[in-house]
């Protein structure tokens, strides 16, 4: 893969787990991808800065201890 992605693939290499892509004026030299023990994944840079955590981009799972940063609007449908 080209460009500035960070790919993270699964076990057997073949499924495509997680993508970041960072802009050519963004470019950050990473150093450390950690997994915390309440399941927020981080990318920090050299300078130990946090540049990515997955709970800034929560997919369809909410676990506890998780801080929305960001203002986001759900829409249920009741079950018939």
């Amino acid at each position: 893969m080209g460009g500035n992605k960070l790919v993270l693939f699964g076990a057997e290499g073949s499924l495509q787990v997680w993508l970041s892509t960072f802009s050519q004026d963004n470019q950050l030299k990473l150093v450390v991808a950690e997994l915390l023990e309440n399941g927020n994944f981080i990318l920090k840079d050299a300078y130990n800065r946090t540049c990515s955590e997955s709970f800034d981009f929560p997919g369809d799972t909410i676990l506890p201890g998780m801080i929305w940063k960001k203002i986001a609007i759900f829409f249920f449908e009741k079950p018939r």
